[in-house]
């Protein structure tokens, strides 16, 4: 799906530009943090919920193509490292015998280190601001994230496992004109991820994720 999603937005986005007002593209230095919670549950008897904060830098690359004056398209790839992560899990066991219901929970730090990341960022994109030296849009649209290496170590304990994650964001981009042709911007996505794939045995699990990845960089337009 990531391969063909991301083969369907470039072709759409840079056949598109050929029709556009204007095309763009930059690159821009980023500054990924990620909050979030997710809960497994086993039968209804077991229970784990984790409550996690990461943080990173990375690199990104997009195509922005302004098919009118007000609306247009983008497509951004990011890649990023490390991401270190400490985080707290709360495991519930619950089981009922034939005369009593016992329960008991545990509570633990731990340790996660995600070598590598890559993120896909797609969609539309709206003018809201525009004058002489300076344009203000807002780019709603799909995220996805692909973890290629994450290790999570708890004592002497130590996993390695490769994940993907999906949801719905928006970001604001903020773009001032130094030359005709040149321009930096700042930019600021926010992401909501509502599910996680363990893409080495294809389980997902519905996760409440919130990212804020400040972004700066420069671009130009042809």
């Amino acid at each position: 799906m990531k391969k063909l999603l991301t083969a369907v937005m470039s072709v759409l986005l840079f056949a598109g530009s050929a029709f556009a007002l204007n095309f763009s593209a930059d690159g821009n230095f980023t500054i990924p943090m990620n909050a979030w919670y997710d809960t497994w549950e086993v039968s209804n008897v077991i229970k784990t919920t984790t409550k996690n904060l990461d943080y990173g830098f990375g690199f990104d690359a997009g195509g922005q193509a302004m098919l009118t004056n007000q609306f247009g398209a983008r497509v951004a790839f990011g890649f990023s490292w490390p991401q270190g992560d400490n985080w707290t899990n709360n495991t519930t066991n619950s089981f009922t015998n034939s005369t009593t219901t016992t329960s008991g929970t545990t509570k633990y730090n731990s340790d996660n280190t995600s070598l590598f990341a890559i993120n896909l960022f797609v969609g539309p994109v709206i003018n809201i601001k525009n004058t002489k030296k300076y344009v203000i849009y807002v780019n709603p649209g799909f995220y996805m994230q692909t973890r290629i290496k994450t290790v999570t170590q708890s004592d002497n304990s130590k996993t390695t496992t490769s994940t993907s994650d999906f949801g719905l964001g928006a970001e604001i981009d903020a773009r001032y004109d130094i030359t005709r042709k040149c321009y930096v911007r700042a930019s600021c996505p926010l992401i909501w991820t509502f599910s996680s794939k363990d893409n080495s045995s294809g389980s997902t699990h519905d996760v409440q994720k919130f990212s804020f990845a400040p972004h700066f960089g420069v671009g130009y337009k042809f």
